[in-house]
């Protein structure tokens, strides 16, 4: 249902985004380049914590009293981008820790950042099949957004958002990969009983 509604919109924030040897050349939120060891360092690069959390655009209350579609629209390619700037990329990342199935946090942020969105998707499989749902049902805030450093001072990074997006965006590109989508025979898998006598 969401996927016809929106469609129009999410393809024209796409188009928003043009790639250029692999660096976005978005007008509204470019990636930052300064980097120290494959993280972003704070002190060279304070406009990653300077700009606030990104909200995640809704329905108006008088248009979703009318309709069952999800209240939020998830994130915009530019939002996403601008949300991804603010992860400091640090070295002890609690934000993985906290993760129950380890994603690679940092990892798959530094891909959104770059406007790389269908690796940051496969990145998140890696550990984890299903990041649209755990993108939207997630507890976040409890456990991989509760350690992240930047929410110590302000707010953390949107790290649920970011993921909800990146999935959300696999699917309406229609670019969805199946990880480790070789299915086992039933007759290989281990049975713990047998039929009961009758």
């Amino acid at each position: 249902m969401r996927n016809r509604a929106y469609l129009r919109e999410e393809k024209t924030a796409m188009e928003r985004i043009e790639h250029k040897d692999g660096k976005c050349i978005s007008g509204a939120a470019a990636p930052r380049e300064v980097e120290t060891d494959g993280r972003r360092d704070p002190e060279t690069a304070p406009e990653a914590v300077q700009h606030p959390r990104q909200p995640m655009p809704e329905q108006p209350p008088q248009v979703r009293v009318g309709n069952f579609r999800e209240v939020p629209f998830g994130l915009t390619p530019d939002l996403a981008i601008l949300e991804a700037t603010r992860c400091i990329q640090c070295k002890n990342p609690q934000c993985v820790k906290g993760c129950p199935v380890s994603v690679q946090i940092p990892e798959f942020i530094d891909l959104v950042a770059k406007g790389k969105f269908i690796e940051a998707a496969r990145k998140i499989k890696e550990t984890n099949a299903l990041p649209a749902v755990c993108g939207r049902v997630c507890p976040q805030e409890e456990q991989c957004e509760m350690p992240c450093v930047l929410g110590k001072k302000g707010e953390p990074v949107a790290i649920g958002r970011l993921e909800r997006f990146v999935a959300d965006f696999e699917r309406v590109t229609g670019n969805v990969e199946i990880q480790g989508s070789e299915r086992r025979r039933a007759s290989a898998l281990p049975w713990s009983g047998r039929a009961p006598r009758g």
